[in-house]
């Protein structure tokens, strides 16, 4: 049983003691760098709304209400 089962909390050496599992949000090449490194990573691809023009992304947001 691992300590979450268990109901205990996790202690901060146990962190550094595991391998790293990384969530990577943006761009792709930080996933692929830390993959090649042994890491466990996943990837979300994401982009700013509107491709981050200020105008459109809030014309976005009144039209979802």
């Amino acid at each position: 049983m691992d300590t979450k089962e268990q109901g205990h909390r996790a202690k901060p050496n146990d962190l550094l003691a595991a391998p790293p599992r990384v969530i990577n949000v943006g761009l792709a090449m930080f996933a692929e760098n830390l993959a090649n490194e042994g890491a466990k990573v996943v990837h979300v691809r994401w982009s700013p709304p509107a491709g981050g023009n200020a105008r459109l992304a809030s014309l976005l947001t009144k039209l979802r209400g």
